[in-house]
């Protein structure tokens, strides 16, 4: 039988997962806003620069951020799946965010380990 990717390299696959939480600079809610993700590139950046690395350690073939087609948001889909393969839970919130121009309609999500 075929070991599994997430068996073989549990070491590498935390330490991307460590590093995707560190890029996220989560608040003291465990959580982070959208609308700020969606304005922060060197963010978004950061985070589809290591798709090499989680092709290589993660079974991510099915992953829409991943592989060529086309996403929206393909780093937030990176993040989500990422989490979500490592155990954590990806919960969102709608909320009205203030911003200097008034308030917008967005959505905060709460990453809360297992």
């Amino acid at each position: 039988m075929r070991i599994k990717k997430a068996e073989k390299y549990k070491n590498e696959c935390d330490e991307i997962t460590n590093k995707i939480i560190n890029i996220l600079e989560l608040d003291g809610d465990q959580s982070f806003i959208l609308y700020e993700f969606d304005r922060d590139i060197e963010k978004q950046e950061k985070i589809k620069e290591l798709s090499g690395d989680i092709k290589k350690y993660f079974a991510s073939g099915y992953w829409n951020g991943i592989n060529e087609k086309n996403t929206i948001r393909p780093y937030l889909t990176i993040v989500r799946n990422l989490l979500k393969r490592q155990g954590y839970l990806f919960i969102n919130k709608n909320i009205n965010y203030n911003t200097d121009n008034g308030k917008v309609k967005t959505t905060q999500y709460f990453i809360i380990k297992k």
